[in-house]
């Protein structure tokens, strides 16, 4: 990995520790891919829901491919087509707590998933590793970052993007093709806020550049920064959450209440 990709983050030992785990518990995805896939594959899969406890995800993809020149095999187009991944009928959550000196405490939980519910009922690998690094950086900031993702993540048109270091609150608006960035969180237990990066894609997107005028105004209060600041970027235990939740929420309900130019 680290010659085809570099440093890996969070370094080598977090890594293998995180692949382990990840292995261990079943939480990985599984691809079966083909020029075709039966019915009786398709089928197969909804065996997999019967063991809850497992995170395992199987998707089915069928390679489409379609001839460039008539007459020659090559080269081709290849257009992938996911056909069917299994869905998360129910879960099993155990948390066992050790604490030194003290009996182990066991909380088993168990999650179903609803047929009105829109959001993913977990996380997703790259996200789930974003979290186990943030607990290990700054563990006394983890549930109120948790909670600060967990509260817009339950919003409509809210997508929470992770990237290598970070993850992305974004907002995709209404009738849009693109997403938003709100702010992020980074790893470091930072957060960060790009207001111009933000007007201009919502201009990309057909809305006014001008809605993230009070955004930009009252995130430079919250978060003590100079006008000349391009990036608004502050350790997250020195931020009043509830006034800077406030004035997301503000921002969106500005953007989803806006019309496009388009």
């Amino acid at each position: 990995m680290e010659k085809r990709l570099g440093p890996v983050e969070g370094g080598r030992y977090f890594f293998e520790e995180t692949v382990a785990k990840n292995l261990r518990l079943g939480r990985f995805l599984t691809l079966i891919v083909g020029d075709r896939i039966r019915r009786s594959v398709i089928e197969m899969i909804s065996y997999v829901n019967k063991y809850p406890a497992l995170a395992l995800d199987i998707a089915l993809v069928e390679l489409w491919c379609y001839q460039i020149k008539r007459g020659q095999s090559w080269p081709l187009l290849v257009m992938p087509h996911v056909v069917t991944r299994t869905e998360i009928v129910e879960r099993s959550v155990i948390q066992v707590t050790v604490t030194e000196g003290k009996a182990p405490e066991i909380d088993v939980r168990q999650e179903r998933a609803k047929a009105n519910d829109k959001r993913q009922p977990r996380v997703s690998l790259t996200e789930e590793a974003f979290w186990e690094l943030f607990r290990n950086r700054a563990p006394s900031q983890y549930d109120a970052v948790w909670n600060l993702v967990d509260e817009f993540s339950r919003q409509d048109g809210i997508e929470i993007v992770p990237r290598e270091s970070s993850i992305v609150i974004a907002l995709r608006p209404p009738e849009a093709d693109r997403l938003v960035s709100l702010f992020f969180v980074s790893t470091n237990a930072y957060l960060h806020v790009w207001p111009r990066t933000l007007g201009g894609q919502l201009a990309a997107a057909g809305y006014d550049p001008a809605l993230v005028e009070t955004y930009d105004r009252q995130l430079r209060d919250i978060l003590k920064m100079p006008e000349h600041r391009i990036e608004l970027a502050c350790p997250i235990a020195g931020v009043d959450l509830e006034r800077f939740k406030s004035s997301v929420r503000e921002l969106i309900r500005g953007i989803q209440l806006s019309e496009t130019n388009q």
